[in-house]
């Protein structure tokens, strides 16, 4: 089963200026701009390294995801992928941290896998999380999971 990444106000507002400042002085023909050491104008390899640098952000906007398949979930962030067992999962907890380090999330409001014997976490922002829990508790009844997520009935 499939569930979008929940995509917060915060994230539109980072990703729309990375776009705008990206296209904006080839659209208004102004001077060029450096960014990442990369000068972007209205040359043939300015508007190149534009188009490459805005497909590449719509590629994690447009790609982020959950998916839920036999006994994995599959993480998907663009072109970047992590595949967790579900009877490594361990706990699941609410959190809400816009920083918090392997994050395939474009949300602020998430929810954190923890799995494996060496405790690596991730932290994803399925739109459902509260089906997302339910059907990885369904796999894995071993699992920890916050009340505030999940409430068992």
């Amino acid at each position: 089963m499939y569930f979008p990444s929940k995509k917060d106000i915060w994230y539109v507002i980072v990703f729309l200026s990375l776009i705008l400042l990206v296209t904006y002085p080839i659209l208004f023909n102004l001077e060029s701009v450096g960014f990442l050491f990369v000068k972007i104008d209205r040359s043939l390899t300015g508007i190149v390294i534009a188009t490459i640098l805005i497909a590449l952000l719509m590629w994690f906007w447009l790609g982020t995801g959950y998916r839920i398949d036999q006994d994995k979930v599959v993480i998907k962030f663009g072109m970047l992928k992590w595949i967790v067992d579900v009877g490594e999962i361990t706990d699941i907890e609410k959190i809400k941290n816009p920083l918090s380090s392997s994050s395939p999330a474009l949300a602020i409001d998430k929810i954190k896998i923890t799995y494996s014997c060496y405790s690596d976490s991730v932290s994803i922002s399925p739109k459902k999380e509260e089906d997302f829990v339910r059907l990885l508790l369904q796999m894995n009844p071993q699992i920890k999971a916050d009340e505030k997520i999940y409430r068992q009935q």
